[in-house]
């Protein structure tokens, strides 16, 4: 009985040995590689580490404009994914390379990863759920320009021209309340010159974060998404001017409005509507 019991297994086809590998580029450089298996793997010269509390879900892959990205479950950690860093942003839009391998003979099957960008997250405190966009997403945005009154550029990109660097500033923070900081610049500000634009954390434990500013005045700004309990009075932050995106704003103010991208005199619908001029 126990000869022909070891026979049968020794005739069983073996298990798989297959696992889920996937890489993880945020914003700040950091990356951070996991794997399905209950073991570390190693494939090309990267360590995938085992036990990082994420699961991937089901994938649906069809052909197809949809996007069919699969959401990634996981368990906060102190040692991968926090939620300190969750809610500094510090894990926004990261890119995700995903594949399937084999674990036993190191090796990526066909060679291929997906790559996939991290979307909105949502967590409790203990766990977390996040989208993953595939490449496809991009084309559920408008590709063409529309007309609009205020300018379509981004200020500082190549539509623009604009050479930031004349237009920021470092400082420290000095004081936080609630949602405004407080800051120690090397010139005064000018009042709502800041609105639109962006603060950077270049110290501290929100280093790398960045977020937008509702307004100004000479010595505070008041930002959209106060980093969580990391924004501390010392660090160093970069302020960076915002557009209004108006012709008088890139005219008067950037002495750019060569470079205005939007039709501020073009008539709007109503054009159509109007009734001739009576003789």
């Amino acid at each position: 009985m126990d000869n022909q019991h070891d026979e049968n297994l020794s005739s069983a086809p073996p298990l798989t040995s297959f696992c889920y590998i996937w890489q993880i580029l945020r914003h700040d450089g950091i990356m951070l590689a996991f794997t399905s298996h209950d073991r570390n793997v190693a494939i090309n010269g990267i360590d995938y580490h085992a036990s990082s509390g994420l699961i991937p879900t089901s994938i649906d892959a069809a052909l197809g404009l949809e996007n069919n990205g699969p959401d990634v479950d996981g368990i906060l950690s102190n040692n991968a994914i926090t939620d300190a860093d969750i809610r500094a942003g510090k894990w926004d839009y990261a890119q995700i390379k995903l594949a399937i391998a084999d674990w036993d003979k190191k090796t990526i099957i066909d060679d291929e990863m997906s790559i996939y960008h991290m979307g909105a997250i949502r967590h409790d405190g203990h766990h977390f759920t996040a989208e993953l966009e595939g490449i496809s997403a991009a084309l559920l945005y408008p590709i063409i320009p529309k007309t609009s009154p205020t300018c379509r550029a981004r200020l500082g990109d190549a539509k623009c021209g604009i050479n930031l660097n004349k237009y920021r500033c470092r400082a420290h923070i000095e004081k936080i309340e609630g949602e405004r900081i407080f800051i120690t610049p090397a010139v005064q500000l000018t009042p709502h010159y800041l609105a639109h634009g962006s603060i950077k954390f270049l110290s501290g434990r929100s280093c790398g974060h960045k977020s937008a500013i509702w307004d100004n005045d000479v010595n505070s700004v008041k930002i959209v998404d106060m980093p969580y309990a990391s924004a501390q009075v010392g660090d160093m932050i970069l302020l960076t001017q915002g557009c209004p995106k108006s012709i008088s704003a890139c005219g008067d103010r950037f002495e750019n409005a060569q470079n205005f991208r939007g039709e501020p005199f073009l008539p709007g619908n109503d054009l159509l509507t109007r009734y001739p001029n009576a003789i």
